[in-house]
């Protein structure tokens, strides 16, 4: 069961006449069960940090992710970058002179950071093949295969605390309607700097979750740094709301000036891997984030791309990245308190998205994750309350219907 059905089952009873000495017992019953369920859970060992070992859910997800692959093998002008970059990592390795970035630099300069982690991982695989003089079209296909692993390993992280924390109902239902979906785990293996980056948030918010908000924040700040910008867009509304619930420890004025100072410690050292780096690989002083938010704040460049009216997100783009699930959100923030201190701050950053000119779906990506939990906790709501009246249980079976069609 949920975590929120003990209050359920004993009010459940409350037309048949029982005393509340009884509906007291029966509370505690249920939340003595509760716990001996999630026991499991709550113990279960980590792969490797914040990783899980893996379940049915993430290979759900993985194989979801696989098939768009298989279905769409080839890259777009956006992915251009980090997918040459990857192999130039794999193939000319430290002749830096023969890299294909130093011909075709693009519009602007970005981090070879998630190419590296992405090369890292598909090397061993992509040597092998190499060595049987395969095609590396092949290599391509490792390259996206190794980075839909990751992103599926990052989503697994969210899945795991939202199990923990609202119950295992929750976490299966939140693989289902993710994998329903079509553009979020068709990202999954882009080679796009919001994938990389999206790694970073989905660990993130699993933090999010566990209320450790500032290991979340110095998380997003490194991808933030490093990988896109934007996420201070996304930062800002869940530093606002963790300093209105008093979520930081150390006290309602010294938490979050701690957690400040973390953000900036963790800022200085993404500085002194990016700059670097980058600048080695792009063989002059860089640091490629502030060139974007130089490029598309300050010169304001961005629009020559195209622009979309200010509601182009919430009517456009969110009912295409959830199609079927975006019903289950208003009601699951309506209907319950629990999800709604996390979904707020994503909607705020999709509200702040919004008064850029510039649009595209991929922007707001890693609000998708947190969304899809709010309808995946609506969806054990409903189904822990299909057998209190017939009327309840049509409701479930039309819910279970809109997920069948999506």
């Amino acid at each position: 069961s949920s975590a929120d059905s003990n209050d359920e089952l004993a009010d459940s009873f409350s037309e048949e006449g029982l005393d509340p000495e009884t509906k007291r017992k029966i509370r505690e019953m249920s939340a003595s069960l509760q716990k001996q369920t999630h026991s499991d859970d709550m113990n279960a060992p980590l792969f490797f940090g914040p990783f899980p070992y893996w379940e049915e859910g993430e290979y759900l997800m993985l194989g979801v992710a696989i098939l768009h692959m298989y279905l769409s093998p080839f890259t777009k002008v956006e992915e251009s970058f980090n997918m040459q970059a990857t192999h130039d990592l794999l193939y000319h390795r430290h002749n830096l002179h023969n890299y294909d970035h130093n011909q075709f630099p693009g519009v602007v300069p970005r981090s070879v950071l998630g190419a590296l982690i992405n090369a890292l991982v598909a090397a061993p695989f992509a040597a092998v093949f190499e060595m049987m003089y395969a095609p590396r079209v092949i290599g391509q296909a490792i390259v996206r295969g190794t980075l839909a692993v990751l992103f599926v390993a990052s989503l697994s992280c969210f899945r795991f605390q939202l199990r923990k924390r609202m119950g295992k109902g929750v976490g299966a239902l939140f693989a289902l309607v993710s994998s329903v979906q079509f553009h979020l785990l068709f990202y999954a293996s882009r080679p796009l700097p919001n994938t990389y980056a999206a790694l970073f948030v989905n660990v993130a918010f699993s933090y999010w979750i566990q209320d450790q908000l500032t290991v979340c924040l110095c998380i997003m700040t490194f991808a933030g740094v490093v990988l896109r910008a934007e996420l201070v867009l996304l930062y800002i509304p869940i530093f606002v709301s963790g300093c209105m619930q008093k979520q930081f420890p150390g006290g309602t004025i010294m938490g979050p000036i701690k957690a400040v100072r973390a953000c900036i410690t963790t800022a200085m050292f993404a500085l002194v891997l990016t700059v670097p780096l980058d600048s080695l690989f792009w063989r002059r002083l860089l640091w490629p984030e502030a060139e974007v938010l130089y490029f598309n704040t300050i010169l304001n460049k961005s629009h020559e791309w195209g622009t979309a009216p200010i509601h182009w997100y919430l009517t456009s783009a969110l009912p295409r990245a959830l199609m079927g699930v975006l019903i289950f959100i208003p009601s699951g923030l309506i209907n319950d308190t629990k999800m709604r201190p996390f979904a707020l701050p994503v909607l705020a950053f999709i509200g702040l998205y919004s008064l850029l000119p510039h649009k595209e779906l991929r922007f707001i990506m890693y609000a998708v994750p947190m969304l899809n939990a709010v309808a995946a906790h609506e969806l054990q709501r409903l189904s822990n309350q299909k057998d209190k009246d017939k009327w309840r249980g049509y409701l479930f079976r039309a819910a279970i219907s809109v997920i069948a069609v999506t």
